[in-house]
């Protein structure tokens, strides 16, 4: 999914066929009851952190949205946690690092599970490519 800003988006998992239902990380399972961060709250908490602190204008900017809801997403992050608020500048918290470690190893993990589906594939095309290789030998 290309992003206006161009940004590199390979934190967060895409693709149009991929499943992205919460899964657990850490052993908890990740809702938004217990502080499952939208995609564009862990765009936020990125941007900040690449930048060592943002402004709500340079947040909206960077995000192609209204200085309004970048105002509400990032009283959001303020809420829980993981961003503080100085003089009109956001910062990134140890919770908020937290986050976005729980994001990427979250990632990780759908990814290991995909080369591991991949590979036993792999393993039954060859198993497949064999037997028809040995019954064409007998034909």
């Amino acid at each position: 999914m290309p992003e206006a800003t161009g940004e590199d988006n390979s934190f967060c998992p895409g693709g149009d066929d991929e499943d992205l239902s919460p899964r657990p990380v850490f052993g908890i399972e990740r809702t938004k009851e217990n502080g499952m961060s939208t995609p564009n709250e862990i765009r936020i908490l990125r941007i900040v952190k690449e930048r060592g602190s943002a402004t709500r204008r340079a947040v909206a900017q960077a995000m192609g949205m209204s200085h309004d809801y970048s105002g509400l997403l990032l009283r959001v992050l303020v809420d829980r946690g993981f961003l503080q608020k100085d003089s009109g500048s956001f910062y990134i918290t140890e919770k908020g690092i937290d986050e976005l470690l729980a994001v990427l190893y979250h990632f990780q993990g759908q990814l290991q599970a995909r080369m591991n589906r991949t590979a036993r594939q792999q393993k039954n095309v060859e198993k497949r490519i064999e037997e028809l290789t040995a019954s064409k030998a007998s034909v």
